[in-house]
């Protein structure tokens, strides 16, 4: 029992603190991870699709066929399983296309937030995504502390009619 406590003690401590640099903070298999949440107010879809020609092998794909009130009525959320320090530097890096109805430019705001209430976050980006896969990343210093799953990356495209893929999500420090 003696060598057994000291043991728990060091895992305890080593999931509360940040990952070492360049460590990635979101799941291995981020959209497998994901979650959806759709409109409230209006009809959305969302599916998992493969991609062919990329350095990840799928997407998640959020079909808004009504805009909605507010663009996180419909969005997808990305578990942030490692603590984050308040002043750390993080990049969210993902990759987005989009098509969106006539006349509409289509448009995503990621954000880094809290998963609980109050849902503060400590970034939050909007884009606009082109019928091109495009890289990009969002580097920012985390304004809150938050312990191993307390955290989350929200991608939010509900106020618009489009259609959206995100894929190769991640939530790194950064070097």
């Amino acid at each position: 029992m003696k060598t057994l406590l000291p043991c728990i003690l060091a895992l305890a401590l080593a999931s509360a603190l940040p990952a070492a640099d360049g460590a990635t903070l979101t799941p291995a298999d981020p959209i497998a991870a994901s979650t959806f949440q759709g409109a409230k107010g209006g009809p959305a879809k969302h599916s998992v699709v493969p991609v062919a020609g990329q350095a990840f092998p799928a997407a998640v794909r959020l079909q808004v066929l009504t805009a909605c009130e507010q663009d996180w009525h419909v969005n997808v959320l990305v578990p942030v399983e490692g603590a984050v320090a308040k002043d750390e530097a993080l990049e969210v890096e993902f990759w987005v296309r989009a098509e969106a109805a006539a006349g509409v430019q289509p448009v995503l705001r990621v954000v880094h937030q809290r998963t609980s209430a109050p849902f503060a976050n400590t970034v939050e980006e909007t884009v606009r995504p082109t019928a091109t896969w495009e890289r990009k990343v969002v580097a920012y210093k985390a304004r809150s502390a938050w312990t191993a799953g307390e955290s989350r990356l929200g991608f939010f495209v509900g106020s618009a009619v489009q259609t959206v893929e995100i894929g190769g999500i991640s939530l790194r420090r950064a070097r």
